[in-house]
């Protein structure tokens, strides 16, 4: 399926898809490939029929006054490193040399190409120093070592852009880079000088004020466009349509990266930029943001099975082939167009049907949750009891007999709504369930809470001092955190197994993830023994018990014809003054394993059953 995914070369364009394709991710790779157009990116592409895909041959060496960055590294991942130059962040690093950007530095350093060496292969061969061609292996690029200077001055995009262009015709500014952003109707131009050329350069600055680097990312757009311009044949009105451009100015030329709403006729576009008002893709622009954080990626090792792939293969009607993820919604946190990404993929995604098949019913104001989701973790579910109890809080538990496709599409039916019809509170078990069930919000007034956002104050201390694993469905902010899929969730929802990279923690907001590797939950903390012998003694002090009411029985007898509601309510009352003499564990935990007891008449275990569900419930 991958082929179809490098047919797309721009939101507007697609090709047929490539015959071959080889992935690389170390150089070695590189060394036996032989007329293969390299992808180093998403959001722009060469058609070919042998493709090296370069979009995960990432990395950066620090060399000391300059780093070697793999090719398919992104910009903002290299920012750190204090480079002498650099481009949209969104783009990779090769992408930019290979498409040869207008960067930061431009009218000091000209095109990059021109500024940085590689290591790059022709035909297997391979070759160092400036680019020229073939497929790039490293691009070194030299630290900035000297002091620099930013400014910038905002104002009428008209006005700064005939400033600047009276610059360059009238005089030659002697910036490291003059870059004019425009957003919308307003505008700021940057500029960048080494601090030995202040005196040079003061007579232009007059009311600038001092600035940050003007780093560039992708915004929110339909359409983009790429091109250069003379400096004499600049008319700043032809961008009037243009929600943002920045331009970069040099000596006589100008160029620029246009982002729009609407297609537009630019000049002198590049390969890359769109050519038509057709979008694909349903609005995906193919930034490639998505495929960053997808858990379902990561699972597949694969960037078709990203949201990235989804859109594209919608235009060959294939996206059901890649639409099974877990809706962590990861995705649409990062998209800069806002895609309903969540929404698309669950009208083609089947999960399944499977449902819990049990019932419990220790209702209260507020109740532990447990669902198909939760259905392996009921000696979790009692510590929490146990540990919410010691702290005050009154809670009981409950099952939503929901199945994994109706909690992830919020599909909550009279049943469900009846059930929590008396509930104020909601307290899920798992950050899934916190997620899904957060919709019934929708349904009545009631409060959803995760078990760890009761116990956070409890253990903070604790958890700072640890290697954090942070889940897929719940944010949360820890200096060790590692927020890595474990992909328990993923993989009970579509069955595709578990993704080569593992979190390395010590403990896990995610009981489903602490489990599977092997890991400390969060109720690990509390160092909560469960007694399951009280259970067996509350079993046999319940038998003497009965033994006892033997003569009470035979007494009874003779309602039996008379009115048997008599007999029924007077055992009720015995029962329920059994239980009333009992600790909430042992009520708890008889409750959740009397199936365990079958030498016990199934009339007498119901009674037993129903007089705790009324306990709990007053």
């Amino acid at each position: 399926m991958e082929k179809f995914l490098f047919s797309a070369l721009s939101p507007t364009v697609k090709v047929n898809p490539p015959e071959v394709i080889i992935k690389v991710r170390k150089e070695d790779d590189l060394q036996n490939l032989r007329d293969f157009t390299p992808r180093y990116e998403f959001i722009r592409g060469l058609q070919g029929n042998k493709i090296a895909d370069l979009t995960e041959f990432k990395g950066v060496e620090d060399l000391g006054d300059k780093i070697k960055v793999m090719p398919g590294t992104k910009w903002k991942e290299i920012i750190n490193y204090n480079p002498e130059i650099f481009c949209i962040r969104d783009f990779t690093v090769g992408g930019s040399v290979s498409f040869n950007d207008a960067c930061f530095g431009f009218n000091e350093f000209g095109y990059i190409k021109d500024r940085v060496e590689v290591e790059a292969y022709i035909d297997g061969q391979k070759y160092e120093g400036k680019y020229k061609g073939g497929i790039i292996s490293a691009v070194l690029i030299n630290k900035e070592n000297k002091e620099m200077c930013y400014k910038y001055l905002e104002g009428d995009f008209l006005y700064l852009a005939n400033l600047v262009k009276k610059w360059f015709i009238s005089d030659f500014p002697v910036f490291r880079d003059v870059t004019l952003i425009k957003e919308n109707n307003k505008a700021k131009v940057f500029v960048s000088y080494t601090k030995t050329r202040e005196v040079l350069v003061k007579k232009f600055i007059d009311n600038f004020q001092d600035s940050k680097p003007p780093y560039e990312d992708i915004r929110k757009h339909k359409f983009r466009y790429a091109g250069y311009i003379t400096l004499v044949s600049f008319e700043p009105s032809v961008f009037s349509r243009s929600d943002l451009v920045y331009f970069h100015f040099r000596k006589n030329e100008v160029y620029y990266y246009a982002f729009s709403q609407n297609p537009l006729v630019l000049p002198n576009t590049t390969v890359y930029s769109d050519v038509n008002d057709k979008i694909l893709f349903n609005g995906c622009i193919l930034c490639g943001k998505c495929t960053e954080v997808c858990p379902h990626k990561d699972q597949r090792d694969s960037s078709v099975f990203s949201p990235l792939g989804f859109y594209v293969l919608s235009s060959f009607s294939k996206e059901k082939e890649v639409s099974n993820c877990h809706m962590c919604g990861k995705c649409t946190n990062v998209c800069p167009v806002d895609l309903s990404i969540v929404l698309d993929l669950i009208k083609s995604a089947k999960f399944p049907e499977t449902k819990l098949g049990i019932n419990i019913n220790l209702f209260s104001r507020r109740v532990i949750v447990l669902t198909v989701i939760s259905k392996d973790l009921k000696e979790f579910a009692i510590k929490a009891f146990k540990i919410l109890d010691s702290m005050g809080i009154k809670v009981g538990i409950i099952t939503l007999d929901l199945s994994y496709a109706e909690l992830i599409k919020s599909e909550f039916n009279n049943d469900i709504k009846e059930r929590i019809k008396y509930i104020d509170e909601i307290i899920t078990l798992t950050p899934e369930e916190f997620h899904f069930l957060s919709s019934l919000q929708n349904v009545k007034i009631i409060d959803v809470t995760f078990i760890y956002q009761l116990l956070e104050k409890e253990i903070k201390n604790k958890l700072e001092k640890m290697k954090v694993h942070v889940p897929c469905f719940y944010d949360a902010n820890f200096k060790n955190a590692d927020k890595t899929c474990s992909y328990e969730f993923l993989n009970e929802v579509n069955n595709e197994g578990y993704g080569k990279k593992n979190p390395n923690a010590d403990i896990s907001l995610c009981p489903l993830a602490a489990r599977r590797l092997g890991i400390k939950n969060i109720l690990d903390l509390f160092n909560v023994q469960i007694d399951y012998s009280i259970s067996d003694k509350f079993y046999k002090d319940f038998i003497s018990y009965l033994g006892s009411l033997n003569e009470l029985f035979k007494d009874l007898e003779w309602y039996t014809d008379i009115d048997d509601n008599v007999k029924n309510e007077a055992f009720t009352d015995l029962i329920e003054n059994f239980l009333s003499s009992r600790s909430k564990d042992e009520l708890l935990l008889f409750y959740l394993n009397n199936d365990k007891y079958i030498d016990l008449d199934k009339n007498i275990r119901d009674h037993i059953v129903k007089g705790i569900e009324k306990l709990f419930a007053t």
